[in-house]
């Protein structure tokens, strides 16, 4: 199945980027990175920061955007099962 990626999370204060092969099944589905509840991601970055963790999506972007974090995927689209990374893919070539 064909599979667009997740627009970027990237502002003008971004300093710090995590790259992602691809979003999974669920993020695609809610368009939200790490959307997936067994995935730690969200809980790890509030931890790190020694934040209140939140469940709220708007609220996981501002502590990104608080530490000047930004979220982005290698690739911009890919055909495949599920949420595997083994895909057809073509990657992204944007520049920043």
């Amino acid at each position: 199945m064909y599979k667009k990626a997740l627009q970027p999370l990237i502002d003008n204060s971004t300093v710090i980027l995590i790259m992602g092969t691809m979003a999974g099944e669920q993020s695609i589905a809610k368009q939200q990175y790490y959307a997936n509840k067994g995935n730690l991601f969200w809980k790890i970055m509030f931890a790190i920061f020694e934040e209140e963790f939140s469940d709220l999506y708007e609220d996981r972007k501002a502590l990104l955007t608080k530490y000047k974090i930004g979220l982005w995927n290698v690739l911009q689209s890919c055909k495949r099962e599920g949420s595997s990374d083994a895909c057809n893919y073509r990657r992204n070539d944007k520049r920043f």
